[in-house]
């Protein structure tokens, strides 16, 4: 799902962006939660998720011409006794985190055509 929804939210944002000077955009993600505090008893607290994307643009003739690492972080309280509170609450910020980091992506994306001009070349 979390692959699905980044497509979703970035096509949108970089739809605009065409350009033959340009082959391919490609988009690596990963993503990762763990428990970050703990309470006496060695019980979750907090939990806390993080998504990586690396951005790579390669030009026409499949050499890499660009290659940037984003990240999205975000944390939830967790309750040892309220498990269906617990997903609800990595799923929402899982959401959150793709929605966040594909418009970084986007953003970066934009900022390098903007920079090396491939905006006006036809």
């Amino acid at each position: 799902y979390g692959t699905y929804k980044f497509k979703q939210e970035l096509l949108p944002l970089i739809a605009h962006l065409s350009n033959p000077s340009v082959r391919k955009v490609l988009i690596y993600l990963n993503e990762s939660f763990g428990d970050i505090g703990y309470a006496s008893d060695a019980s979750p607290l907090r939990s806390q998720g993080r998504i990586v994307a690396t951005v790579e643009i390669q030009d026409a003739n499949n050499q890499l011409v660009y290659q940037n690492s984003l990240d999205a972080v975000s944390s939830y309280t967790t309750d040892v006794s309220e498990e269906f509170s617990n997903l609800n609450a990595k799923t929402a910020t899982r959401e959150r985190l793709v929605v966040s980091l594909a418009q970084d992506v986007a953003r970066d994306i934009q900022l390098f055509f903007m920079k090396n001009d491939f905006l006006n070349k036809s």
